[in-house]
């Protein structure tokens, strides 16, 4: 499968802590990741894309548009990518065994967004 997420990539938050100890998703990361899931629901609906299995390895390339002022640790990015595909390109991310990622900074005032391709290997 291979598409673009529009829009500022937002890198994986830091789980946050609520009085009672329990742990939660920051909702900045909560929302990025509830809008990747939506668009590549809707990208596999438009190209008849299945799921792939949980017995296949998982090949990801990702490219991260961002400006300056948007620079994020790269880790951060792809595992909030990754988690958001979870259920939806693939079974579970620990499928993912090839791995290509990247970061390229664009000037401000054009797009931002992120570009992918996941296959089953």
């Amino acid at each position: 499968m291979i598409g673009t997420i529009p829009g500022t990539p937002i890198p994986k938050g830091r789980p946050r802590f609520s009085k009672s100890g329990h742990a939660y998703t920051p909702a900045r990361t909560k929302g990025y990741e509830q809008t990747v899931k939506w668009l590549l629901v809707s990208d596999m609906h438009l190209t008849s894309t299945e799921i792939i299995p949980k017995d296949a390895d998982v090949y990801m390339e990702l490219l991260f548009r961002v400006t300056k002022r948007h620079r994020a640790d790269l880790d951060n990015l792809v595992k909030a990518f990754s988690d958001a595909a979870n259920g939806i390109l693939y079974e579970d991310d620990r499928q993912i065994t090839h791995l290509a990622a990247m970061i390229r900074v664009v000037p401000s005032g054009k797009d931002e967004g992120t570009d992918y391709r996941v296959e089953s290997v």
